[in-house]
């Protein structure tokens, strides 16, 4: 009866904990637009360069999938200047079948991954004589995922349906919203990050 009582103290505590951060997570300024509707193809792409051009110091990008359709000599260029000037970036992706132990590849995420891999290459050399710092550099992690999300510097992240590295060439329909509750975003990050 005494450890069914810790736990439910342990519980009210852990609930006071998860509603006060709630709380402090949802502060807004009401002047501020803190939700914005993402919606097609070019509005997605526009997102993504908007990310990756203002990120300051951090970038996560979770996609299911990734392809040279949007990984491309593009990309890499945006990706290039943003760890020229400090930011870290952390990609984490991988979807695969239940059973599968790796994800299915394809020449279109062979040719992703050379790019990612050359990107890997140029963020780490630049850190030669400092091997230690992460700052301005590329990790990519090959993770079974569906997640779809950006988080930019921990201040704002973007969620729905789009696969941000893969959907250059489909026509499907697709929607997210970007969400600017920093408290949230740093918990996307924290995942990211520790699952990368």
């Amino acid at each position: 009866w005494g450890a069914e009582l810790e736990n439910e103290e342990l519980i009210k505590k852990l609930e006071s904990i998860a509603e006060d951060r709630s709380l402090e997570g949802l502060k807004i300024n009401e002047k501020d637009e803190f939700v914005e509707r993402i919606i097609g193809k070019d509005a997605h792409f526009q997102a993504l360069s908007n990310a990756i051009e203002t990120a300051k110091n951090t970038l996560c990008i979770r996609s299911g999938w990734i392809s040279n359709s949007v990984v491309d000599k593009s990309l890499y260029n945006k990706f290039k200047n943003a760890i020229d000037i400090g930011v870290t970036i952390y990609i984490e992706s991988g979807w695969r079948k239940k059973g599968d132990t790796k994800a299915q590849e394809t020449k279109y995420t062979l040719a992703a991954n050379e790019i990612l891999r050359k990107l890997i290459l140029y963020s780490h050399s630049a850190h030669e004589h400092d091997p230690k710092t992460i700052t301005g550099r590329i990790f990519v992690g090959n993770v079974p995922t569906h997640i779809k999300e950006i988080v930019v510097d921990s201040e704002y992240y973007i969620s729905g349906s789009n696969n941000w590295l893969s959907n250059g060439i489909h026509s499907n329909k697709e929607a997210s919203h970007i969400i600017r509750l920093p408290q949230i975003a740093r918990e996307i990050w924290d995942e990211t990050i520790f699952s990368v």
